[in-house]
């Protein structure tokens, strides 16, 4: 799936779940998993906002107060031509 230009990888209930973020509907109450590839701006597109600079080692709610609000969790990748450079 691809959200104005994120790459993201949902399963079916986070694919309702932001249908609902982008239509301004209920969001299910479902528990739901998505991969973000390239990072997340959706939420500002839409007038949501994250916390600030959240802590990379824990998780944090994003678009807390709102419907959609949701929890974070970073996840490090590390590329392998930066790996064998070091």
């Amino acid at each position: 799936m691809v959200m104005a230009s994120e790459n993201i990888c949902n399963d079916a209930n986070a694919m309702e779940f932001f249908h609902a973020v982008m239509s301004h509907t209920t969001p299910p109450d479902k528990l739901g998993f998505s991969y973000m590839l390239s990072g997340d701006n959706v939420g500002g597109k839409l007038g949501l906002t994250r916390e600030k600079d959240p802590d990379p080692k824990k998780p944090y709610m994003m678009w807390a107060g709102t419907p959609y609000e949701h929890a974070g969790v970073y996840k490090t990748v590390r590329s392998p031509v930066t790996e064998s450079a070091n």
